[in-house]
């Protein structure tokens, strides 16, 4: 048995969450045995996982500019819903392109996820994340995202990243400064859709 919900708090606080439940007994060698929990006389149902998360985002008002050139080609917004950038690989490094028009916007979020496939054996997972973009100036921007493991105490995969128009082609620089994904890539290509393979990367 699955419950989802999800609500919007004013104009800026985000809430959705879900939880599984299960209407089998277990054993110390199985998640589920083929009992009821309320033939066993441990109630209808029990919990086997658990997941909240809260999410705020802010942004300074769109710019508006005669010379569309300065900001990023428009998208297909449901290719973002859907996960997919518009490139051919998906990795740490895979992101939309950073929009020049907006001049600033932060988000922050707050996942919590609880799986108990039995009584015993429980795993909790809780973290914040964090992204804060900017224009330094109309064609130069840059990007910080990271999140904090609060049930292991350490941070996640930091990224910075610095965004340049070059009118036709952007150029992208992101780093990683700690943890597994430590490194960086340096990408200059073509913003056209059709011409995406046209690109240098290191």
């Amino acid at each position: 048995i699955r419950i989802g919900y999800r609500t919007q708090i004013g104009q800026y606080l985000n809430l959705q969450g879900s939880s599984t439940y299960t209407l089998y007994d277990y054993s110390l060698e199985s998640e589920k045995i083929n009992k009821f929990l309320i033939n066993q006389g441990k109630g209808i149902a029990r919990l086997t996982s658990f997941q909240f998360s809260i999410s705020t985002s802010i942004s300074g008002d769109r710019l508006t500019s005669g010379d569309e050139s300065n900001s990023s080609p428009p998208e297909d917004e449901d290719q973002y819903q859907l996960g997919n950038t518009g490139n051919t690989y998906q990795g740490i490094y895979t992101e939309k392109d950073a929009d020049f028009s907006i001049p600033w916007d932060l988000s922050l979020n707050y996942n919590y996820s609880l799986r108990k496939p039995t009584p015993l054996d429980v795993v909790k997972y809780s973290s914040l994340s964090g992204s804060l973009n900017f224009n330094i100036t109309k064609n130069w921007k840059m990007s910080f995202t990271g999140s904090y493991d609060i049930e292991n105490k350490e941070f996640a995969a930091p990224q910075v990243r610095i965004s340049r128009d070059l009118h036709c082609w952007i150029m992208d620089f992101t780093w990683n400064p700690i943890g597994t994904y430590r490194g960086y890539r340096f990408e200059i290509r073509v913003k056209a859709s059709m011409l995406q393979d046209l690109k240098l990367t290191k």
